[in-house]
């Protein structure tokens, strides 16, 4: 089984997308946004999207890290999450 993983920042956040390629596809296996050593973490999928190679997989999971920061902070500033 392959693997793959990225890391990009954010608005001053780390996004981190780590993902494996299955039978036929890839998915997305967690996404982590820290800040200041706190985390958010995402890793369980109800709807676990199969993506064709693990260049979008991590693309897409890079948008769900930008998408939980905004979220975050259209929350009430740097409110966080654990």
């Amino acid at each position: 089984m392959k693997k793959m993983a990225s890391s990009i920042c954010y608005r001053g956040y780390e996004v981190r997308v780590r993902c494996t390629e299955e039978k036929y596809h890839w998915a997305i296996v967690e996404v982590v946004v820290t800040k200041e050593d706190v985390q958010t973490r995402a890793t369980e999928f109800n709807l676990r999207p199969r993506y064709v190679s693990g260049e979008a997989a991590l693309e897409s999971g890079q948008t769900e890290g930008r998408r939980m920061i905004d979220e975050q902070l259209d929350n009430g500033g740097d409110q966080r999450t654990r």
